[in-house]
């Protein structure tokens, strides 16, 4: 595994963690 595929990674994983918090965001806005 290269350094660049590790921080590949950790920004996808970061990706998906930001959509769900907009997600959570957006669902607790509308209740």
């Amino acid at each position: 595994i290269t350094d660049e595929s590790v921080s590949k990674l950790d920004l996808k994983v970061g990706d998906d963690i930001c959509a769900m918090v907009k997600a959570f965001s957006v669902i607790l806005a509308l209740e």
